[in-house]
């Protein structure tokens, strides 16, 4: 199977989304189907220190543009040789795409309100709820992130999977 991974961040000065990233693709390498499987890096620029990591073919997808490379860049790369599965690691995903599989870190937003701005709120909200109904599965850290978007979007419990950070 052909697994492209969106990778729209910048790893290299990492925070907790783009050190879960960087786990992630440190780590997938020792599943042990893994060679199974061609992985795919898809960035608008890939660091070294991503690049080092074993078992990934890099595309490096350029955009001279701070805006639009998910939906319009990582779209014609998904029109012209798309992988069987796009696992995305941030809040948008292209228009064009193949299965999508999803992270949802949390629901913060949602359980304490009151600590995001009403703006912010509805972004999130509105992004989430977007990205978790469209999404074939969903990767969430904890069951309070999996039983919160039951509760907050009714998303049919089957296709959202627990898998902790560190595991």
């Amino acid at each position: 199977m052909r697994i492209g991974i969106q990778v729209s961040s910048n790893l290299k000065n990492r925070t907790g989304v783009e050190e879960y990233i960087y786990q992630l693709l440190k780590h997938l390498p020792m599943v042990d189907d893994y060679g199974n499987h061609q992985f795919f890096i898809l960035a608008p620029f890939i660091s070294n220190e991503v690049r080092n990591i074993a078992g990934y073919i890099p595309k490096v997808l350029k955009w001279p543009f701070k805006w639009g490379w998910t939906q319009i860049r990582l779209s014609l790369k998904m029109l012209r040789n798309k992988p069987d599965v796009l696992f995305v690691t941030a809040h948008t995903f292209p228009v064009i795409h193949p299965k999508l599989v999803i992270t949802v870190q949390g629901l913060e937003f949602e359980a304490v309100p009151k600590m995001y701005s009403f703006f912010r709120r509805k972004i999130l909200r509105f992004l989430t709820k977007r990205n978790a109904k469209k999404a074939d599965k969903i990767i969430v850290p904890s069951e309070t992130t999996k039983n919160d978007l039951i509760k907050f979007y009714k998303i049919n419990p089957s296709k959202i999977f627990v898998v902790h950070h560190g595991v």
